[in-house]
């Protein structure tokens, strides 16, 4: 579970959208989700939650809907303008449980998009690299999309072979090999 943030126009639903399909995720808006069957819902083995603070539905449904997902193993993508601790909630469970989530922030700037994507692809790749490196990369690959999952993807082969954390040097390398998105 996971909370993606920016300002409106900044990328989140098509980060979202992205994801949605590298994952199979259904999409529900936080207003479809105020008169939906949470059974149904988490029935999808993962989910996007577009405008997850502006949810309407009642503080205890937002509640059983994230604890119905976590019961589950649902894989969800919450996205939002206000960081989790300024949604307008107050259900103490509620508001301790979305303060929990790890958030991505997204800002108007293009390095802040990429490194955000780029964290996302890692992260569903279970690979922790450190924001010095991620940092690194964002400042010298090709600025797409496609680009950061295929380095992810790249450095995640690179890693496994030979059995080593991803490195600011084994991004280098990567960075340089032929065909590779700089």
């Amino acid at each position: 579970m996971q909370v993606l943030v920016g300002p409106a126009g900044s990328g989140k639903t098509h980060l979202a959208h992205v994801w949605r399909l590298a994952s199979g995720a259904s999409l529900v808006t936080a207003e479809d989700l105020a008169r939906a069957d949470l059974d149904d819902v988490c029935a999808h083995p993962a989910l996007v939650l577009e405008d997850a603070d502006r949810f309407a539905g009642g503080e205890d449904t937002l509640f059983h809907f994230i604890n119905l997902c976590r019961e589950r193993k649902v894989d969800l993508l919450m996205t939002a303008r206000a960081l989790p601790r300024d949604w307008p909630f107050s259900l103490p469970d509620l508001v301790s449980r979305l303060r929990s989530f790890p958030v991505v922030m997204i800002g108007s700037a293009d390095d802040d998009l990429l490194r955000a994507v780029l964290v996302k692809h890692f992260q569903d790749r279970q690979l922790n690299v450190p924001p010095h490196v991620i940092t690194y990369l964002a400042a010298r690959m090709e600025r797409s999309m496609d680009a950061a999952r295929a380095i992810a993807e790249a450095l995640d082969r690179k890693s496994l072979e030979r059995g080593r954390p991803i490195t600011r040097q084994l991004a280098a390398e990567v960075l340089e090999q032929p065909g590779a998105k700089a």
